[in-house]
């Protein structure tokens, strides 16, 4: 009786704990990562291409809103959110039927600098280079036309077009692709009234037929440091042959260029004669290299994330102390253990993509990586410090759909160790399970035997052995139609299997099914003979009692 009364207490505690992780109640006692966290919700699906902090602190988020799945309703689209969190103010506008903006830069004012594309995905491009004023309101706007600009699902530029705000002389650069007869990489300066001061079109390296510009940053000794891939042809998938650095000096001239194989689209100075870019390993462009200028490597370092699909890194910003923040983005399997505060993945592993941050030394050493889980997939377009050296993340999110995006800001990031997968215990539920519920039925069969009851009932007809073959037999049933509804028996090709929508906890109790059914068959490889032993025990003893009786 009192050893019944035990499992059954075993049992509920076992039910108990199980319940407490599927709600991973230890990771809610985890430290929180950030002081706030937005999600600007809309109707509309919205998209973001970068982001910038201006002297208040307030946050400028722009990107393109589609209504729908439709991209022949982009719009263009701007945010300028409070260092607090709150909505300053929205500007969604058309031109076209394909608007986006790509890049913003603000002035020590906070004027807004912004760059945008008509027509993107479109064989002619117009490139727009507008300055809004600190309210939102469009001070002066100028053209550039024959550009090239694809957007994908995700904004991924196959073609860059993106400008910098020089502080020192109040200039704007702008560096983009043409597309007009040829390829080439247009480098131009424009005064703070819009007035372009000067043009440089570079057809690439000698020899080469055309380039792209892939991305571009200000130097303090290089001047306008431009990164470019050489076209190479037609090819649908291959038409680039190479990469290529360049530098320009400040009125234009061409400096030096230099031919590399990384097809790369980032990078930032972080001294002297030295720059930092994400390179392309075998897992994916999740390598950092230090380079000097000359293109000498100084150090590298492979981003290794568990067990990862796939690593995108997307740019890189510095903070005062000199230590280098990456972002870009994951494929992960285990990105939902990493979940601290209120965030929650709605499925794991092989998941979407979701936002990836790590930190570096200026010498390029590796320092930590950690990344956001935000509903169903999540893109930054970019990070940087504040006034305060708080770290701000921007991006867009999707909790249900891949076209039902929304702005998503993170402010005061800050890197926390990652929870021990507390999850993973669910694994031994079904044996344990089945261990003390065997247990349980043979301290029935006992009672039932010697004719007393367990809680107040008479224990109906237990018999071990049967008992353990059913339990056997209903559990293989289950786990073969939950098996065929969430895994399937597929070949190579098609869509995921069901499971892969589900939470992490729901694979782990399927694995922990198989276990447990491993573990009644050998129970009942074990009660059969031994069931035999008890009831002749028991007859012994039954006789005993009835001699000693008479």
């Amino acid at each position: 009786m009192e050893r019944a009364t035990g499992y059954v207490f075993l049992i509920g505690t076992l039910l108990l704990s199980s319940a407490l992780l599927i709600t991973d109640f230890p990771g809610t006692f985890a430290p929180p990562r950030s002081e706030t966290e937005i999600v600007l919700r809309s109707e509309f699906n919205d998209v973001s291409t970068d982001m910038t902090v201006d002297s208040q602190g307030n946050v400028i988020i722009v990107g393109g809103r589609m209504e729908g799945s439709e991209i022949s309703t982009a719009r263009f689209h701007i945010v300028k959110v409070s260092s607090s969190g709150d909505e300053i103010w929205t500007k969604t506008w058309n031109n076209s039927l394909f608007n986006m903006l790509v890049s913003v830069e603000v002035d020590s004012l906070d004027n807004i600098f912004i760059a945008g594309v008509e027509g993107f995905n479109q064989e002619n491009v117009t490139g727009l280079v507008m300055k809004l004023s600190p309210d939102g309101v469009i001070v002066w706007e100028v053209e550039y036309a024959g550009l090239a600009y694809e957007w994908y699902d995700w904004p991924q530029e196959k073609y860059f077009f993106g400008l910098e705000f020089d502080s020192i002389d109040d200039t704007i650069y702008i560096v983009g692709s043409l597309r007009d007869g040829s390829h080439r990489t247009l480098i131009a300066n424009l005064d703070s009234s819009g007035s372009e001061l000067w043009r440089t079109e570079w057809e690439g390296p000698s020899g080469s037929n055309g380039t792209d510009a892939a991305a571009f940053w200000l130097s303090s000794q290089e001047g306008l440091v431009v990164r470019c891939n050489i076209y190479g042809g037609d090819h649908p998938f291959f038409p680039y042959t190479g990469s290529c650095i360049a530098s320009f000096a400040l009125n234009g001239t061409l400096m030096w260029n230099h031919t590399l194989w990384d097809f790369c689209w980032t990078g930032i100075e972080t001294g002297t004669n030295e720059f930092v870019s994400a390179t392309d390993s075998w897992r994916g462009h999740n390598q950092v290299t230090r380079y000097t200028y000359d293109l000498e490597e100084i150090s590298s370092f492979e981003l290794l994330v568990g067990e990862y699909y796939s690593i995108s890194i997307d740019g890189f910003s510095l903070n005062e102390t000199g230590n280098i923040i990456g972002y870009g983005s994951v494929t992960s399997l285990i990105a939902g253990d990493s979940v601290k505060r209120g965030y929650s993945a709605l499925f794991s592993g092989p998941q979407p993509p979701q936002t990836l941050v790590l930190s570096c030394s200026a010498s390029g050493e590796f320092q930590w990586y950690d990344f956001l889980v935000l509903g169903r997939m999540s893109a930054p377009c970019g990070v940087q410090f504040d006034s305060d050296n708080r770290l701000i993340i921007a991006g867009h999110t999707s909790e249900w759909s891949f076209h039902e995006n929304d702005i998503y800001v993170v402010f005061s990031f800050r890197q926390t160790p990652f929870p021990l997968p507390y999850q993973n215990l669910l694994v031994g539920f079904f044996p344990l399970f089945n261990i003390i519920i065997v247990a349980l039925i043979s301290e029935f069969a006992v009672l039932n035997i010697k004719g007393r009851s367990i809680f107040g009932v008479r224990s109906p007809g237990w018999n071990l052995k049967n008992a353990v073959k059913r339990l056997l037999q209903a559990q293989t049933i289950v786990l073969f139609f939950l098996y065929s509804y969430l895994v399937g028996f597929r070949g190579a090709g098609g869509p995921p299997a069901p499971i892969v929508y589900l939470p992490q906890w729901v694979s782990l109790l399927l694995m922990s099914l198989l276990f447990g059914i491993l573990t009644l068959g050998l129970l009942f490889l074990r009660v059969r003979p031994r069931e035999t032993d008890v009831e002749g025990d028991l007859d012994i003893h039954s006789e005993i009692e009835e001699m000693d009786t008479t």
